[in-house]
């Protein structure tokens, strides 16, 4: 199934070249905040259940630390249903992503270990 990507980017800072299981999933994404996501909608990834990487490069002002550091994830879908539109990538500053497949865009951050 093909799905809309959108990044919740949960580091206190920028992160760029986002991309699920080798796909192209976005650009730049600030940091998460009251007023949006920490980026935007990217169409559209293959999806399946089970076990996907997640791959971001961090980024920042120069001199940043790790700046350019290109950090891997695995992260599980565990169901994908039918009416899904969106999958909700929830990326951590310790290095942890959890997915969502959603009808609507997600409002409020999910606890790890309980998307899916």
């Amino acid at each position: 199934m093909d799905l809309q990507v959108v990044v919740y980017n949960y580091w206190p800072r920028a992160i760029a070249d986002v991309s699920v299981n080798g796909q192209y999933a976005g650009g730049s994404y600030g940091s998460y905040g009251i007023d949006g996501t920490g980026g935007k909608i990217t169409c559209c990834v293959k999806v399946k259940t089970g076990s996907m990487t997640v791959d971001w490069t961090l980024d920042g002002p120069e001199n940043s630390p790790r700046l350019g550091e290109r950090i891997h994830a695995q992260a599980s879908l565990a169901s994908v249903p039918s009416d899904a539109e969106f999958l909700a990538v929830h990326i951590y500053p310790d290095q942890t992503v959890v997915l969502e497949a959603t009808r609507q865009l997600a409002d409020s951050r999910p606890s790890k270990g309980t998307a899916q």
